[in-house]
């Protein structure tokens, strides 16, 4: 087994109208299993805000894809396609155990045009901050709107 530190968690609906959410981490590890399964483990450690959510997701058994950066924030992040295993609910935070298989590298050009796109951005001016907010995340990890 491998174990890493998760940095950035960013999970899919593919039911809601939201199609993506960043969840703001308080820490994470991600760890490879090297099993015959090609299993992945990612736990969150996130706060109380996040309970119905993620309750909801493994209530209903919904696999989930999530785009995890792993080690360090200018990583690409890693997509993942998982389901919840558990939710433990501390006194004021709470961990989120997913289990899943690497379904490869995200697209992080795509994912930022998709998001630019979302936010109604067109024309020059989606060029423009699509390059910032490329060169924003190759030199410093940090997301800036």
């Amino acid at each position: 087994m491998k174990t890493f530190k998760l940095v950035s968690l960013k999970i899919s609906h593919p039911q809601e109208q939201v199609k993506s959410q960043q969840i703001h981490l308080i820490d994470g590890l991600v760890i490879n299993k090297e099993d015959e399964e090609r299993k992945w483990l990612l736990e969150a450690y996130v706060g109380k805000e996040c309970e119905e959510l993620f309750t909801k997701l493994k209530e209903d058994e919904q696999e989930v894809k999530v785009e995890a950066t792993i080690s360090r924030k200018d990583n690409d992040p890693a997509a993942f396609i998982t389901t919840i295993q558990s939710v433990a609910v501390m006194e004021e935070n709470m961990s989120v155990l997913f289990n899943g298989v690497l379904v490869g590298k995200a697209d992080m050009s795509e994912a930022i045009l998709s998001e630019l796109i979302e936010e109604g951005f067109q024309g020059n001016v989606l060029l423009q901050e699509f390059k910032k907010r490329v060169y924003e995340k190759k030199n410093t990890g940090v997301k800036v709107k």
